[in-house]
């Protein structure tokens, strides 16, 4: 298949097709297993160290982070956004990325909010936003430094990240322009 001059790529490829590139649940057969492996280990890793769950930053129940503290005050800081095509997937599914974080002294915070068809992909977008602000203006209350603070994000967390960084962030009031420190967006 080729696409006609002009004409998006994307429009080559049938329903189902499209679903198969961008839903890793149509192409793995394993994928049930995969996930209860994941929800294992994160499920540990709340256990195993300190965090303050569900802070919120917004009005929905999903509008919340969870921060795990390293073990020193004044920490870097690490916002993590899940992917999962904005329609799947929680917070609470990626817990066990907080240990990679912690064994390297770096506060993680592990930002969530409402999926698709409840709300829309401009919504989200705006959610991401306002939980990194949130996250920004209180993270030293447990333990971390604002003037280390990086964001990143896999799939459609990697696309949220990317809209953080493209806002404009001046007049935000209280915040500066140049916030965050770095970031890493990956698809």
């Amino acid at each position: 298949m080729s696409a006609t001059a002009g004409e998006p790529v994307y429009k080559q490829f049938r329903a189902d097709e499209m679903e198969g590139h961008f839903n890793p649940r149509v192409v793995l057969p394993d994928v049930d297993a995969l996930l209860a492996e994941r929800a294992a280990r994160s499920a540990e890793t709340r256990a195993r160290l300190e965090n303050h769950r569900n802070l919120a930053y917004g009005d929905s129940e999903r509008q919340v982070v969870d921060i795990f503290p390293a073990s020193e005050p004044n920490a870097p800081v690490n916002l993590y956004i899940h992917g999962g095509y904005w329609r799947a997937v929680s917070k609470d599914d990626v817990s066990q990325l907080a240990q990679h974080f912690h064994a390297k002294g770096v506060t993680a915070v592990l930002l969530d909010y409402d999926l698709c068809p409840q709300v829309t992909l401009t919504d989200i977008v705006a959610q991401a936003r306002r939980g990194v602000a949130w996250t920004w203006r209180r993270i030293a209350d447990y333990g971390g430094d604002p003037a280390r603070f990086y964001i990143s994000g896999s799939s459609a967390g990697g696309h949220l990240v990317a809209m953080t960084l493209a806002h404009d962030w001046s007049g935000e009031e209280g915040i500066p322009a140049d916030f965050i420190r770095g970031a890493v967006a990956v698809t």
